[in-house]
């Protein structure tokens, strides 16, 4: 029952067509409140780094931009769940871009995505490696995290690291 909660809840978000109102929204203000939310489950999990630069507010709705952020940061926390307790480190960093956008990235410690996942990462319920199986979700937060970044004109990518893991890079326009 709660996954199906989960696949209504998610499917709802993916297909919302109505704009929701944009506003000038405090990006890190938004990031920490987020974090602040799952942080007790996000510390259970692993080692979470914050590395917060000044960013200027962005275009966009501050309950959007509290979804992105929070889908980007559990889908990086379940990321790791193969990985030693010791050794996963979920990164949040905010920075601003040469072009004066408001750069957020979340890293992990994970196992490196294929170059075929990679390409397939955005896609709804997309699961790594075909295994469905032993993911918790529907496989759609990536996917709702690039609706909202693509409805306010922003950018969504994902970089793998070395030597294992990925950030998910977000560039949101200035307010």
């Amino acid at each position: 029952v709660a996954l199906i909660r989960t696949i209504v809840r998610e499917l709802v978000a993916l297909s919302r067509v109505v704009e929701a109102v944009s506003t000038p929204v405090d990006l890190r203000e938004v990031v920490e409140s987020t974090l602040a939310l799952a942080g007790p489950e996000l510390e259970a999990r692993a080692t979470v780094v914050r590395r917060f630069e000044p960013v200027p507010a962005v275009r966009g709705s501050r309950a959007r931009v509290g979804q992105l952020v929070f889908n980007l940061v559990l889908h990086a926390s379940e990321a790791m769940a193969a990985t030693p307790r010791s050794e996963r480190e979920l990164v949040v960093q905010l920075r601003e871009s040469p072009e004066g956008e408001a750069v957020i990235e979340v890293s992990d410690s994970g196992p490196s995505l294929s170059a075929e996942d990679a390409r397939r990462v955005f896609e709804p319920f997309f699961a790594p490696g075909g295994d469905r199986a032993s993911r918790r979700g529907a496989g759609l937060g990536l996917a709702v995290a690039w609706r909202l970044v693509h409805d306010v004109g922003g950018e969504l990518t994902h970089t793998p690291r070395a030597p294992r893991g990925s950030t998910y890079r977000v560039t949101l326009p200035r307010a």
